[in-house]
């Protein structure tokens, strides 16, 4: 990470926006790839493994219905590919 602005005086300060930015860049790899995830789960079907449909298998597997699944893999696509949705 490049040096941060003079006016960032305080030590505490800096390591924690330091920690913050890491989190935010290490949520946004991780926001993608569950996005994926969800795309290839879907596309191929891999859920009726366990579960007749996709919406059942979110629900059961991660608590969450297909609305939100679907919006996770379109936001990746969006994230993952900027200027193209």
């Amino acid at each position: 990470m490049s040096e941060l602005p003079d006016r960032f005086k305080d030590r505490d300060e800096k390591i924690r926006l330091k920690e913050l930015v890491d989190i935010v860049k290490h949520g946004l790899k991780t926001f993608v790839d569950v996005g994926k995830a969800l795309q290839e789960i879907n596309e191929s079907k891999l859920y009726r493994l366990e579960h007749k449909t996709f919406n059942e298998f979110c629900d059961k597997v991660f608590g969450f219905g297909k609305d939100k699944g679907y919006r996770l893999i379109t936001d990746q696509k969006t994230k993952d590919n900027p200027g193209r949705s």
